[in-house]
Formats: structure tokens, sequence, C-alpha cells
């Protein structure tokens, strides 16, 4: 019996796992203008240097691009006339730097 329930455990365990995916975008990062990009596991918002938003929405990702939903009622109207409903972003990494959009972002806080 104690040989079944170890088995059972073991298999939970390795299924479990294998389903788990780390978000490598979540964090804060900062361009060279001191734009501020945040990512949560949902939600990515971009800041002016001022602190102000400059934009916001859900994401989500595959290998080379960000689909993002922007939410036009909170992000700043030039990126509403820009983007309009949805924006499909790439995205690449070298080692810690994060290109976005073809801008470099730098991660500064986890």
């Amino acid at each position: 019996m104690k040989k079944c329930i170890f088995v059972l455990a073991v298999a939970f365990l390795v299924f479990t796992c294998a389903d788990l995916e780390i978000n490598p975008f979540i964090g804060t990062w900062e361009n060279e203008d001191c734009y501020r990009t945040i990512f949560t596991e949902t939600v990515v918002s971009v800041y002016y240097p001022s602190g102000n938003l400059y934009w916001t929405g859900t994401y989500t990702y595959n290998d080379t691009h960000l689909i993002i939903n922007l939410d036009q009622t909170i992000s700043d109207s030039e990126m509403v006339e820009s983007w309009g409903d949805t924006q499909l972003v790439p995205y690449r990494f070298e080692d810690e730097i994060m290109f976005f959009n073809y801008v470099r972002l730098t991660k500064i806080k986890d």
C-alpha cells in the first residue's frame, strides 16, 4: 500500500511540474529613456518617466510575440489610436536584456 501511494505521489509531482512554465516577463523593466514596463502574470503596463500611466493591457505570449489586448479606457489616447484593440509585439531575450518591440529593456526589479 505504501508503495502504491508513493508511486501516485511521484506521478502527481511529475505531471504538476511538467505543467509549470516560468514567465520570463514578470518584473519591472526600464528602457534608456526611463520608461518603465511592469509585467505581472497577465497584465503589462508602461509608465512615462514622470510615473504616469502610458498604456496597459492583458497579454499572452508565444516564442516570438506578445499578444496585448489594450485597455482602451485608461491607456493614453495616442496608444489607443495607433494600436486599436490588440497588438502583436515582437520580443526576444539576450542574456539579461529584453528587446520589446525592438526597444532594449533592462530588468530593474523582479
